[in-house]
């Protein structure tokens, strides 16, 4: 199969790191350079201060013309932030929208914004998401959804984004469940089908789908190690790596609950071309 050229494009562009944010650019093949520009921006809550984004955002979009859609492609906020820094960030981050009309953001979940996939993880997702709707704008897309799975979709005329929450997977504790009736979707099989859908009905469109966790990485978080990891501390070392690497943490992404969601999710997007599959949580 002829390898699209937004794929291509992305085969060849090494990603720019800033702050520990990965930034990648894409750019509709059907539109020109100038159309629309997409921005990936994972695990912002390594900053300590999460309004330090604001400034890259704006430096950014007032150097395009392009219509900017920014990505904060989970684990969004430090810990150390309380209720009310989060209201004013959502209130710094209204302005600038108003600011800049051709600019959307969008927030998927991560790990970390469900207490490091803690116990309390699904109240506090929840929470977060009545703090962002206090004073929601039409062009930030919150995709916290009571904590569902999606997938959810935004259209834009050259790319179709489809937002997965992939911590309703990963996530070892309380969480919506069919019998609960929050979501419309509560269960792998139904997912996939309805994802499948989506992704049949995208007619002369690029498809960008957006998940915190990725299906494979060449980080830590993927089983991969520095040498000196298998030899220290001596025997340990080995043994701890091959932990991560076969069973591991809510953190990698070898674990048993993801595992299977992963392997169905790898096989259907087998099937598609002109399709990217955005992560972040790698810290490395």
């Amino acid at each position: 199969m002829k390898e699209s050229p937004l794929k291509c494009f992305l085969r060849r562009t090494a990603p720019l790191h800033l702050l520990k944010l990965v930034l990648v650019i894409l750019t509709g093949t059907l539109a020109r350079a100038s159309d629309l520009t997409v921005v990936l921006t994972g695990n912002t809550a390594d900053l300590k201060n999460a309004d330090d984004l604001f400034p890259i955002i704006e430096q950014h979009f007032r150097a395009s013309k392009d219509t900017v859609v920014w990505v904060l492609n989970g684990d969004v906020f430090p810990e150390s932030y309380s209720d009310q820094q989060i209201v004013a960030w959502n209130a710094k981050d209204n302005q600038m929208l108003d600011d800049f009309l051709g600019l959307y953001i969008i927030l998927n979940q991560g790990d970390r914004d469900w207490d490091h996939s803690g116990k309390k993880g699904l109240k506090k997702i929840r929470s977060l998401e009545k703090l962002l709707a206090e004073s929601a704008h039409p062009r930030f897309e919150v995709f916290l959804r009571q904590g569902c799975p999606g997938p959810w979709t935004i259209s834009f005329p050259t790319l179709q984004i489809v937002v997965i929450n992939s911590q309703w997977w990963n996530h070892p504790f309380e969480k919506p469940i069919p019998s609960s009736d929050v979501c419309t979707i509560a269960d792998t099989g139904n997912f996939i089908e309805e994802l499948e859908g989506i992704l049949d009905e995208v007619n002369n469109k690029n498809v960008l789908i957006l998940s915190h966790f990725p299906l494979k990485s060449l980080g830590n978080y993927g089983g991969r190690f520095a040498a000196s990891s298998y030899l220290f501390p001596p025997l340990v070392g080995n043994a701890l790596v091959a932990f991560h690497q076969h069973v591991g943490t809510s953190k990698d992404i070898t674990n048993a609950q993801f595992d299977v969601f992963r392997q169905r999710l790898s096989n259907v997007l087998h099937d598609y071309s002109s399709l990217i599959f955005a992560s972040g949580h790698e810290q490395n």
